[in-house]
């Protein structure tokens, strides 16, 4: 059945412009021009939409960017206070002996 979905609605679509044609309250050049109208606007629409989408998508591409990069440079500070740390810790473990050497001299 969901293979046929889309011929019923491509044959609904075309009832529906025939009826709306068929029952059109202008004469053929009035209702072409509705029509010629209609679709510029929906044009006109579709393109100002796509503008707007193109630039959310530009801002949430930047914002995106923007929170790599800081972090990136937490990743770096943190790293640089886990080398000082270890370091710390190295230096305090060498130095450890001599001051419980030196304590009981």
């Amino acid at each position: 059945m969901s293979n046929n979905s889309g011929v019923y609605f491509l044959t609904g679509l075309a009832a529906g412009v025939a009826v709306g044609i068929l029952f059109a309250p202008h004469n053929g050049v009035e209702t072409r021009d509705l029509i010629g109208r209609k679709a510029e606007e929906g044009k006109e629409t579709l393109k100002e939409e796509g503008l707007r989408l193109k630039r959310q998508a530009m801002a949430m591409r930047q914002r995106a960017t923007d929170l790599m990069e800081q972090g990136k440079e937490a990743l770096k500070e943190e790293k640089e206070r886990l080398a000082f740390a270890i370091d710390s810790g190295v230096s305090a473990y060498k130095n450890a002996p001599h001051l419980a050497a030196s304590q009981h001299s």
